[in-house]
């Protein structure tokens, strides 16, 4: 999810549904910069290490107070789910994705 716009409203039910779906058939979910107030939205970050955008990690937190925000990393890889912090950073999110699947080579 390479963003989000609101913020502290609540899913659409088949957005919600879809993102859960994902996560139990074992998709690799991706929150770059917001993308990861939509992915705690969906509940599929309870209790985990995550991080977002610098300016919107107060209101992450005030959201979602079960988070265990990072704000001084590029990325969090907790294995079926990584979040990036703001939009350059997803780059280096992204090249971690790709090395961790194929290679440094890649």
């Amino acid at each position: 999810i390479p963003s989000w716009k609101d913020l502290d409203a609540p899913l659409a039910a088949p957005f919600k549904d879809a993102l859960q779906s994902a996560h139990r058939r074992g998709a690799l979910i991706v929150g770059l910069c917001l993308g990861t107030f939509a992915i705690a939205g969906a509940g599929l970050l309870a209790g985990r290490r995550v991080t977002t955008h610098w300016a919107y990690t107060d209101q992450l937190q005030a959201l979602h107070p079960d988070l265990a925000i990072d704000a001084d990393v590029l990325y969090v890889d907790d294995g079926d789910i990584i979040t990036s912090a703001g939009v350059a950073a997803g780059l280096d999110c992204c090249l971690h994705i790709v090395r961790a699947r194929y290679g440094a080579q890649a």
